[in-house]
Order: C-alpha cells, then sequence, then structure tokens
C-alpha cells in the first residue's frame, strides 16, 4: 500500500548501529522451545508468541518467583481495546 510506511532492513535504516544488540527474530542466543514450553505455562504461550533468550525465563522464574508470577498475571489480565498499528520503537 502506497500509504504504509516502509521500514527499512536492519543496517540500512540509518541508525548507525543503534539496536544492534536487538534480534528482530529468534537466532543462536533463543533458548530451545521445549525450554521455553517448560518454563511458560501454556494460556500464556498460546496468546503470545514467546521466546527467551541466554535463558532469562529460566532465572526469572528461578531467581525471582513472584516477580515471574506477577508479570504472567500481568500477560494474562493485558488486553488492546482498539486496533491501531503499533509502531516498532526501535525504529520510529
Amino acid at each position: 500500500m502506497a500509504d504504509e510506511e516502509q521500514v527499512p532492513p536492519p543496517g540500512e535504516d540509518g541508525l548507525d548501529g543503534a539496536g544492534e544488540d536487538i534480534a528482530y527474530e529468534p537466532n543462536e542466543a533463543g533458548d530451545s522451545p521445549e525450554l521455553v514450553n517448560r518454563l511458560i505455562p501454556e494460556d500464556i504461550r498460546e496468546r503470545y508468541e514467546v521466546h527467551s533468550y541466554r535463558a532469562a525465563a529460566l532465572i526469572l522464574k528461578e531467581a525471582h518467583p513472584a516477580e515471574f508470577e506477577e508479570l504472567m498475571q500481568a500477560l494474562r489480565a493485558f488486553t488492546l481495546t482498539e486496533m491501531h498499528p503499533i509502531a516498532d520503537p526501535i525504529r520510529t
């Protein structure tokens, strides 16, 4: 569509290296889907696309279980009331 903002691919966005540590898709630093499935409740995985990097989910769940559960409850309660395009915060 002509009215849609075109987002340049990483490296061609003029950000001079800003955001180079941001992954736009799972990569070698990502934890296995099996680990994510074991740590993240099924209802959360059904509602969201969940990825964990460098054992983040494991560390959060084991070292800070109350905060982990608070995060799961927040994800369960979260809803969008209107559909609006969500801008990429890295590229806006």
